[in-house]
């Protein structure tokens, strides 16, 4: 009897074989080639500036306070000389 007999699993295509995952570094000169600003990468944004393109700001120019004037004084004692 065939009544008990499983019917075959139903089709399933192929899934379409991923594209090879891409590096940053990749996604980076990709990006900047065409000229993008800015570029997303595993979902977030990076800009496609180099470092040496970005200005740096300047250091901050550091207080001088003049110091308080050292003067040595000379002893206020009297001096005695025995002779």
């Amino acid at each position: 009897m065939d009544l008990f007999r499983k019917s075959p699993p139903p089709f399933k295509p192929k899934k379409p074989a991923a594209p090879p995952a891409q590096t940053f570094g990749s996604a980076f000169a990709a990006a900047r080639k065409s000229g993008l600003k800015v570029f997303e990468y595993k979902g977030k944004k990076y800009t496609t500036e180099l470092k040496k393109e970005t200005p740096r700001p300047a250091a901050p120019i550091a207080k001088m306070e003049p110091k308080p004037a050292q003067i040595e004084f000379e002893s206020k004692e009297p001096v005695i000389a025995l002779s």
